[in-house]
């Protein structure tokens, strides 16, 4: 749009805004790997697709693997002395590495209780 500001010398866009988007709607989209006017519910499962590729192979590899002993981080709260710890004393043990984005742990106490998600 500004390169058409400019080739026409003002910034009167509704003389050429039918050309703009005409232009934008035949042209391929780097995302979609279509036009915006060739996509159809035809071929919507192609699109989504390009939009969304399957990142199986992508995972990034995990800290931690079950049965390391790790601490949790504590809620900080507004006040918090910067010389005060920032981790639990309890030290807790990875029973499940969670494949999501990003990786996540399921945890349990010492006494082999699973430790609930922070509110």
């Amino acid at each position: 749009m500004w390169r058409a500001f400019t080739e026409y010398g003002n910034n009167r866009w509704i003389d050429f805004i039918d050309k703009l988007l005409e232009s934008y709607n035949t042209s391929v989209h780097s995302s979609t790997k279509f036009p915006p006017n060739n996509v159809t519910p035809a071929n919507e499962a192609i699109v989504r697709a390009n939009l969304y590729p399957k990142t199986v192979d992508q995972r990034s590899k995990t800290k931690f693997k079950v049965g390391d002993l790790v601490r949790i981080s504590r809620k900080d709260n507004v006040f918090r002395k910067g010389y005060a710890m920032g981790w639990t004393f309890e030290t807790f043990t990875v029973a499940k590495v969670k494949e999501t984005r990003p990786t996540t742990y399921g945890l349990k106490s010492f006494d082999n209780e699973p430790v609930s998600a922070r509110p």
